[in-house]
């Protein structure tokens, strides 16, 4: 039975398809820029069936998958938001990968309710997985020149998801965390955040908005999303820092092989 995901924003189809899935994955991509996101979800809307069932329809006619995702970059939020605020549609999904796509108006006081029901489910322990990379200097909102020279500000990524992940961790009670396992080769995040089965890493200024999605997605939905989507109970579910257990490994065996000489060479001066 195959797998099913989603991939949007102001993305090329080519790069979800750098992605080595391990279960057969059916992709639905529908490139979409700004506000073009939310009007393409609203034209799902209505019918017998959901948004997200209408889209597997159309990729898998009658077949059912057996886990969904949905991923994607920037303005994807417009879509994604509103998908996981359908309750029907937010209980098959359970993987979402958010390549800097969680923004808000500047004035916004509010997080947003699809991306908060998701992440306080995924910390509770539930069949879910959230990985979100954002950029942005907490407090400094990002400013955009129109093409007719005005201008408009919002609030970054960083600023727009914390008001997700402070609202989801009381919601959920779930403890926070440092998330120390991480692909290797990964542009080094400012810091990590793990509560339950969502992972946040901020990038602040030291990547581009573009290079979440050119060079963060595809090696962190390889890391984290692969075996997810495979096998719940392996990837994202892991609770041992691959760090730190080769940490442990290459420090224990040099002192258990000097504690191993030394006691031969006590053996040695005692005969």
């Amino acid at each position: 039975m195959a797998n099913f995901m989603i991939w949007g924003g102001p993305v090329f189809c080519s790069t979800i398809n750098q992605v080595p899935w391990e279960t057969e994955t059916k992709v639905s991509c529908k490139p979409l820029t700004g506000d073009e996101n939310g009007k393409y979800y609203n034209s799902l809307v209505g019918g017998e069936l959901t948004p997200l069932q209408k889209l597997i329809r159309a990729a898998m006619g009658d077949e059912t998958p057996e886990r969904v995702g949905i991923a994607g970059f920037s303005a994807f939020h417009n879509f994604a938001n509103k998908m996981l605020a359908n309750s029907d549609d937010r209980a098959t999904i359970s993987y979402v990968h958010l390549a800097d796509s969680c923004f808000d108006a500047k004035n916004a006081t509010t997080p947003k309710q699809g991306y908060l029901a998701y992440a306080t489910e995924a910390m509770s322990g539930a069949d879910k997985a959230m990985i979100v990379t954002t950029s942005g200097v907490p407090g400094v909102d990002v400013t955009y020149q129109n093409p007719d020279g005005s201008s408009f500000a919002h609030k970054n990524g960083h600023d727009s998801f914390d008001m997700v992940w402070q609202a989801a961790l009381s919601a959920s009670g779930a403890t926070e965390t440092v998330q120390e396992s991480l692909p290797d080769g990964l542009p080094p995040p400012v810091w990590t955040k793990r509560a339950g089965n969502v992972i946040w890493l901020s990038y602040e200024q030291t990547m581009t908005h573009e290079q979440h999605v050119k060079a963060l997605a595809v090696p962190l939905m390889t890391f984290f999303g692969v075996p997810w989507m495979k096998d719940p109970s392996s990837g994202v579910a892991r609770s041992v820092s691959m760090k730190a257990e080769e940490a442990r490994r290459n420090y224990t065996v040099p002192i258990l092989v000097g504690l191993g000489l030394l006691a031969a060479w006590l053996i040695w001066r005692r005969g």
